[in-house]
Parts: C-alpha cells; sequence; structure tokens
C-alpha cells in the first residue's frame, strides 16, 4: 500500500511528505498529553518515515493533539483554546511525549519535525516553549518548526527554530461563491502581505505545514471549516489548489 501512495505522490511531482497524527488529551482543562487509540506505534512511525526516505521523499514528523475530547467542553472550543488548570505539569506532559518522538525523527533522520501545531492560547508561555525545543534538540539534529494557525505566532520563540510554520487557513473575500482563480488569488495578497511583512521582521523562510479547502461550494472562502453544508464542488477546490 505505501508504495502505491509513493507512485502516486510521484506521478503528481510531490518530494516531501508532511506525516501528521493524533495524541490525546482529557480536556480544555487537562494537565495531560498522552497516546490514545488511534495513535499510530512508534515502529509504524518510523516504518513509514524509513520507506518514505528510501523513495527520496523528504519527510516531516508532525504529531498533533487531537480535538474531539476539546470540543466537547464547548462549542467555540478547540486545540487552540486549551487552558490547563496546572501549566507546568501540561508542559511537562507534553514535552516528555514530543521527546520521544524526536528520538524517532532523528533515528530516521527526517527532514524537520514539528513541535507544536495550533496551540494559540498556550503560545504565551514563551520560556516553556524554550525548554520544549531545548529538550527536542537534544534528541533531534534536524530542523524544528512551529505551525502557527491562520498567521505567524508572536510569542513562540522563533529564534530557537528553523523556519517559520503557517497553516494557511485565511479568511478570503472573493466577489462570489463560485470565484475564479484570478479572484482567489487576489484574495490571498492581503495575507501574503501580512506573512512575508511578519517573516521579514522575524529573518526566517516561510513553510505552510498546512494548507487546503473543502470540495464544497465556496468553501475557498473560510477554508478552516470541514463541512459548509454547501453541496459537492469538486471545481472550487481544484480553483483553491
Amino acid at each position: 500500500k505505501l508504495d502505491t501512495l509513493f507512485d502516486r505522490l510521484e506521478k503528481i511531482h510531490i518530494n516531501s511528505i508532511s506525516l501528521s497524527w493524533l495524541v490525546f488529551t482529557e480536556g480544555v482543562r487537562s494537565n495531560k498529553i498522552f497516546r490514545g487509540p488511534e495513535t499510530p506505534p512508534n515502529d509504524a512511525l518510523a516504518f513509514f518515515a524509513k520507506k518514505a526516505a528510501e523513495r527520496g521523499f523528504r519527510v516531516i514528523l508532525r504529531p498533533i493533539i487531537d480535538e474531539q475530547s476539546i470540543m466537547a467542553d464547548g462549542k467555540y472550543e478547540w486545540r487552540g483554546t486549551i487552558r490547563p488548570t496546572n501549566v507546568r505539569a501540561w508542559f511537562e506532559s507534553y514535552t516528555t511525549l514530543m521527546r520521544e518522538y524526536a528520538d524517532i525523527a532523528e533515528a530516521q533522520q527526517v527532514e524537520a519535525f514539528v513541535i507544536a501545531t495550533e496551540l494559540t492560547s498556550m503560545e504565551k508561555y514563551k520560556a516553556r516553549w524554550r525548554e520544549v525545543i531545548l529538550g527536542i534538540r537534544q534528541r533531534f539534529s534536524g530542523k524544528l518548526t512551529y505551525s502557527s494557525n491562520q498567521g505567524i505566532a508572536r510569542d513562540i520563540p522563533w529564534d530557537m527554530l528553523d523556519f517559520i510554520g503557517v497553516d494557511a487557513f485565511f479568511k478570503l473575500d472573493t466577489p462570489t461563491k463560485d470565484a475564479a482563480v484570478e479572484d482567489m488569488i487576489r484574495a490571498w495578497q492581503k495575507w501574503v502581505r501580512v506573512v512575508e511583512s511578519r517573516a521579514a521582521v522575524i529573518g526566517k523562510p516561510v513553510v505552510f505545514t498546512e494548507i487546503g479547502s473543502a470540495s464544497q461550494k465556496g468553501a475557498h472562502e473560510r477554508s478552516w471549516i470541514w463541512d459548509h453544508k454547501s453541496g459537492l464542488d469538486l471545481e472550487n477546490q481544484r480553483r483553491y489548489y
């Protein structure tokens, strides 16, 4: 199955793979980060990274906190709103698991490791993130980044990271829900300027660590929403890409 996947990716000229997988928490106020039933075993992660590298792909490892238990605590809760009751305990739990994944990244000599993804409410703990990064650096010699949500986080210590990760789900203002490619390009320009301006201050290159849009009518306007309930529209998604 992996060979079939890799063959398909090669045919569409893909040269890098970001492998994302779920880790879990117990809710928006939880102090624990842990493996769950849907978390792949470490040997499976290592196997995938090894096989991808053998086929010539650059590999990024990107663990991400699942949101189901968080969303159960409120309509507007997600991984970007978590508020642990004990910040120190949360970071200790998180760092312990990330160090283990960093060992896999080092053993497989992957290109990069994403230290965290879209943890907007936790970004303000800059000193804690420095400790996380130091702990991972001790185990992994490759490149490190953080995946910011819809922009570039201001409190993440980018000086300790190798490039800026952006999950690029920006709101696009287009004339119609059937916007042409040219309309989408124009709508993107203000966000390009925002990202370029902030990146210039930081002095690091930018990588879109996540981007996409649902295959539904008008989904490009708010691409972070999974289901717009607007009907299938494969062409809208094609134009977005």
